[in-house]
């Protein structure tokens, strides 16, 4: 059951979720992250995200309004509450429709369909509301407790943007092993790559060599470019993810606009689905899109020459895509600084991130060390994850740290490792063997 919120002050609309989240924890409501507040964030959420309950501020535009009523009358099953400033007044009231809609949604839905034989027949008993909660089971290893984390239904999804300010800075080496990160953690994970990027993805995992018969590949963004998707479709699976990436033997789409990426993220069936923009900042259906994230990560390398390129032309009106892109992450740190994070993905000590954090005013959250180039091309052969390569694994998991404690619950932040229990057996092994020692001696 989702709930959106339509509020005009950014600052009140956070105030809003914080206080819904913490008062419904224990009810299985998932919250919008971003604030619906205008007519076409509204439209989407109800059609796309498929909203119950949408919270509107009355001091909105008329037109806005107008358009909610209207959106109320397409679709019965839409709840909609207005808030008039009285902030705990419309939690109480939001919370006493959850828990109505909750306890009598199956006696409703029987009443409606049943009106005509409603004497002939008795309503069926409502089943109690259960909580659903994170099943943790515990199992003694080698006197090490191994957790595993079996049933996920209470997960709210999330989705994550990975852009970068100009090309080859590595959003696509930042996206692909951040998705093996979270597949590690055996969370649902789907993998994106924008329809407008250069084809990539599909080459470096050799696709066409590792479709079975119960794994195909199929490209998600022809087929919604094209109108041919129908029903969810079932994405390529490796190594844990669902990958969604173009192929490389088709031609390339000249355009994909807001509504069809829309479509591309609501057929993904993942907890986390990770969105790789590449270097696309500049086009205005990516720059719409971004606001639906819940995070967005934008991706740079210390390379002056492409930081240079940032900057204005004088006296042209038609800017650089990179100055577009620049101007555009000013205006969202604005609107929602909360959500917007900085990478720098080839991070050396002698080249620090002072240009970059003097421009947008911010600090860099994650600095990934600088890979060698020879053992970046041997991974490209090999359609190997650097991630799952030992010499790099725990550099991405150190820099990762932040990115998977905002989007798992605590039970998930740390892997299990295999390592541990040889370990334990190994110290075990060796204090028997030196106590029997001693008690020759």
């Amino acid at each position: 059951m989702k709930v959106a919120f339509s509020i005009k002050s950014d600052y009140l609309f956070s105030r809003m979720l914080t206080a819904s989240e913490m008062r419904f924890k224990d009810l299985s409501v998932e919250f919008e992250k971003s604030n619906k507040n205008d007519e076409r964030l509204i439209r989407n959420a109800i059609d796309y995200y498929n909203v119950k309950f949408l919270v509107i501020d009355e001091s909105l535009p008329e037109e806005t309004i107008k358009a909610v009523k209207i959106k109320q009358e397409e679709n019965e099953k839409l709840i909609v509450l207005y808030f008039n400033d009285n902030f705990e007044q419309t939690l109480d009231r939001l919370e006493e429709l959850i828990k109505e809609v909750l306890s009598n949604t199956i006696l409703l839905d029987f009443n409606h369909d049943n009106t005509e034989n409603s004497n002939e027949r008795e309503p069926p008993e409502i089943a109690p509301v259960v909580e659903i909660e994170t099943v943790v089971e515990e199992k003694i290893v080698e006197k090490e407790i191994e957790v595993e984390v079996t049933s996920y239904a209470n997960l709210p999804k999330r989705t994550i943007g990975v852009v970068s300010l100009f090309e080859s800075a590595g959003s696509t080496t930042v996206a692909i092993n951040l998705a093996r990160a979270f597949a590690e953690r055996k969370v649902s994970v789907s993998y994106i790559e924008h329809p407008l990027n250069r084809p990539y993805v599909f080459d470096y995992l050799a696709i066409p060599s590792k479709e079975s018969e119960d794994n195909t590949y199929k490209d998600l963004a022809q087929m919604i470019a094209n109108d041919e998707i129908k029903l969810k479709q079932k994405a390529w699976h490796y190594k844990g993810v669902d990958w969604h990436v173009l192929d490389s033997r088709k031609k390339e789409l000249s355009s994909f606009t807001y509504e069809q990426m829309l479509k591309m993220v609501y057929n993904t069936n993942s907890t986390i689905t990770i969105v790789d923009f590449s270097s696309n900042l500049h086009q205005k259906d990516v720059q719409n899109y971004l606001h639906q994230l819940d995070e967005l990560y934008v991706v740079y390398e210390s390379d002056v020459i492409k930081l240079d390129r940032m900057g204005e032309i004088v006296g042209e009106e038609k800017q650089r895509k990179e100055k577009v892109a620049a101007d555009f992450i000013r205006d969202m740190l604005e609107a929602e600084e909360n959500k917007v994070r900085f990478i720098n993905a080839k991070y050396s000590k002698s080249l620090n991130n002072k240009f970059i954090e003097q421009v947008f005013e911010v600090k860099t959250n994650i600095n990934i060390p600088v890979i060698n180039y020879r053992n970046v091309m041997e991974c490209v052969w090999n359609s190997i994850f650097l991630y799952d390569q030992r010499e790099f694994r725990s550099d991405f998991e150190t820099q990762f740290t932040t990115i998977i404690r905002s989007n798992l619950p605590k039970e998930l932040y740390r892997l299990k490792t295999k390592k541990n229990k040889v370990d334990l057996f190994k110290r075990g092994f060796l204090q028997k063997e030196r106590k029997v020692n001693e008690e020759t001696v």
